[in-house]
């Protein structure tokens, strides 16, 4: 009989307090494919109202191939980080004509490291470590490694998985074990009492928080100046969008002067690294097209895929209409 070691007691914990997620039900290539592309840069709790979503409108790859990428942009928005949904839908269109095995995958295109290294582990059950941010602080606090040396953390999970392999487990298990433990217990404000690895973790016998290297974010101020082309039967003019949000629609970029402006409103958002200020001035006009490519679409109603700043411009100038109209005249 072997001997319990630190290793079966996070398994054992693991067993006993892993959350019920729709993509652990299913180890479908589809469903951890989608799972882990909605997970990157979301959170987990924002990820399952999306996947059902998603799968209610796409249940298999082959419908996902055969849809058009703006269908694919409408259930994706508000997820944010569109580009995901396009390297999967690339991705599933690819995958329909051929599996690939081991390390093909990550010549997959939209497929990186991280991702090709979860496939392997999660549908086909492979000795490989899936190293993500909740991985890293939890081997840099137990082991007393820098979390930012991620190659050498990325080599403590590779023999942590196959260690865990000779004591019996499964490799996907061993990697959602320390996936787990790093999103419940070992989180940013870790809770040591309660985790199964403290009697043997570098941070807790120390005593201090020595080993997580926090990059501090230098946002940049971006200024936005948009136009909102307003025709009389409440139709505006909107443009491919350019910049962070590829494959979605906007408001097109205020680039030089068109009349006056009735007026206008301004939002806030934030996309990766920037804090962007956006004004929109809204023009009436007639049937004449701006001089962008683009398409009228009714403002409560637009057919297109829309980014949330998109969304939230729209939802702005219905509601500066609705000033407008009740303005004394």
């Amino acid at each position: 009989m072997k001997k319990a070691s630190v290793f079966d007691r996070l398994m054992e914990w693991f067993f006993r307090s892993r959350r019920d997620l729709p993509w652990r039900r299913d180890r479908s290539l589809y469903s951890v494919l989608v799972s882990e592309m909605m997970l990157q840069q979301t959170q987990v709790s924002r990820v399952v109202e999306y996947y059902g979503r998603f799968f209610k409108r796409f249940p298999t790859l082959e419908t996902l191939a055969e849809a058009s990428l703006n269908e694919v942009y409408q259930l994706w928005g508000g997820l944010g980080y569109y580009r995901r949904a396009r390297l999967l839908h690339e991705a599933a269109k690819s995958l329909v004509k051929d599996i690939p095995r081991g390390e093909a995958w990550e010549k997959l295109p939209g497929i990186g490291k991280y991702t090709a290294a979860a496939v392997r582990a999660f549908v086909f059950n492979e000795p490989v470590a899936v190293l993500d941010a909740n991985v890293k602080r939890v081997l840099a606090r137990f082991r007393g490694v820098l979390s930012s040396h991620e190659k050498r953390l990325s080599e403590l999970m590779q023999l942590l998985v196959c260690y865990g392999v000779k004591r019996g487990y499964e490799p996907r298990d061993v990697n959602e074990a320390f996936m787990e433990l790093g999103a419940l217990v070992c989180s940013k404000k870790r809770e040591c009492m309660i985790c199964p690895l403290h009697l043997a973790c570098c941070t807790f016998l120390g005593g201090e928080e020595r080993y997580l290297v926090v990059e501090k974010k230098n946002y940049l101020r971006v200024e936005e100046r948009c136009a909102a082309f307003l025709r009389p039967d409440g139709k505006v003019w909107l443009v491919p969008s350019e910049r962070w949000r590829e494959g979605l629609w906007d408001l097109p970029l205020l680039r030089q002067r068109r009349g006056e402006a009735l007026g206008g409103f301004a939002l806030s958002y934030g996309v990766t690294n920037h804090r962007v200020m956006r004004h929109v001035e809204v023009f009436l006009v007639e049937d004449e097209k701006p001089d962008q490519e683009g398409r009228w679409e009714d403002v409560t109603g637009c057919s297109l895929a829309l980014g949330s700043p998109a969304k939230k411009s729209l939802e702005m100038l219905c509601e500066f209409v609705a000033m407008l109209k009740n303005l004394p005249r």
